[in-house]
């Protein structure tokens, strides 16, 4: 109703949903995301890749984003099995038309070596601290008025 009120279309809200969610209240979590999804909304698996049900998610259809587990970029450059798993959850991803985000991207580096293993979307210290409300209105109007 209030994102009607204020002209918001529902694949603007995007809702990060966790795994240990889904394990606790399945029921009703899983009714509440089919609800979700109806209506248009963009819905987020967030800690991918450690919990034992991840590839679970991905075969639910339920879920347009999975963020990986922070565990697996935090050592990337030096792990070169955290590599190989990246580059697989990609390539998966994107023949499942899912979106992959690489939580806790803290130098260029580790950007530029999830690029090479097609990761294109990125969240962390990099880019920005997390900010109050204020600071992120803030930010984003100086941002548009480049």
């Amino acid at each position: 109703e209030k994102m009607h009120k204020h002209n918001v279309e529902p694949d603007k809200l995007w809702i990060e949903i966790t795994e240990q969610e889904m394990i606790t209240h399945s029921d009703m979590v899983i009714n509440k995301i089919n609800r979700l999804k109806k209506v248009g909304h963009v819905l987020l698996i967030d800690d991918f890749g450690m919990g034992h049900t991840s590839l679970l998610y991905l075969q639910s259809n339920y879920f347009d984003v999975v963020k990986l587990d922070g565990s697996l970029v935090k050592n990337l450059l030096k792990n070169t099995t955290n590599q190989k798993i990246v580059k697989s959850v990609v390539e998966l991803a994107d023949t499942l038309d899912v979106k992959v985000i690489a939580e806790y991207v803290e130098t260029e580096e580790q950007r530029d070596l999830l690029s090479s293993l097609g990761c294109k979307w990125y969240q962390g210290y990099l880019y920005s601290k997390p900010v109050e409300l204020k600071e992120f209105i803030y930010i984003l109007c100086e941002y548009n008025k480049e």
